[in-house]
């Protein structure tokens, strides 16, 4: 698959905090420029749908100015870290290695559904090889990266959803539709990196698992991932730690304004 040239990095924030501060500073330290939206949108609600309607709208930004090929990575904007080292080309050529039109992260929970792993066992395990076996097995949906054409034709084509949506039941629905049909060649591909090879969910991860490397790369049960997902409840003072480890010269996070 040919390596795009271009990445976007989209998040959404209806206020700053810390861990905002945390993923723009580890952002920028990797020269990756980030576009926040949602800052101030009282829209929030009790679900997650306005992470789809600013995902939506960026890729159908893209697609309207004739860059349909460029990638959108889309992050969660308070418990996402990247790693030093990483870059935009070595985000895009990873991306292309993975043979897919748009990854999301994978993660070793069935949240919010765990009764869907039987779907997953009776249309992923026959045409896709899938296995609850896996290391990150189920979808994640706070880290997305997609050529943005693809982004929208799914996105388009998905089920309907409103501001109550929870996005990542969304995302799980979309793969389990799209999957067995990408598998025989057809249709977009939608896939998930059940391996953390790049982007590692670290729910249910024991913290002894990750290690900092010398060149302050980091390890997460035998991967050096580009993007670490703090996405477990009260994962917030592991995620200060790593980030502090990994960013020493940081400082606070005291908002811009």
């Amino acid at each position: 698959m040919t390596v795009p040239t271009a990445l976007h990095l989209v998040t959404v924030a209806t206020h700053w905090c810390a861990g905002l501060h945390r993923m723009l500073h580890s952002a920028d330290a990797c020269g990756l420029a980030a576009t926040v939206r949602g800052m101030g949108d009282s829209r929030w609600g009790d679900g997650f749908g306005l992470k789809l309607e600013v995902l939506r709208a960026a890729a159908d930004a893209l697609v309207a100015q004739e860059r349909a090929g460029d990638v959108i990575l889309f992050v969660d904007a308070f418990d996402v870290i990247f790693v030093p080292g990483t870059t935009a080309p070595g985000l895009l050529r990873a991306f292309a290695g993975m043979h897919a039109d748009v990854l999301l992260a994978g993660e070793r929970l069935c949240h919010p559904d765990p009764e869907r792993a039987q779907e997953h066992r009776r249309i992923l395990g026959p045409a896709c090889g899938w296995s609850a076996d896996l290391p990150r097995p189920f979808v994640n949906s706070g880290v997305i990266l997609g050529r943005a054409g693809s982004v929208a034709r799914v996105m388009a084509e998905g089920p309907r959803f409103g501001l109550a949506e929870d996005d990542q039941r969304w995302w799980t629905t979309v793969v389990l539709r799209n999957a067995p049909h990408a598998a025989c060649g057809a249709g977009t591909r939608v896939a998930v990196d059940t391996e953390g090879s790049l982007i590692q969910c670290l729910a249910e991860v024991d913290p002894s698992d990750l290690s900092l490397e010398p060149d302050r790369r980091v390890a997460v049960s035998g991967r050096r991932p580009a993007v670490l997902h703090f996405n477990s409840i009260g994962s917030e003072a592991w995620q200060a730690a790593v980030f502090a480890d990994l960013f020493p010269t940081a400082g606070g996070s005291a908002s811009p304004d």
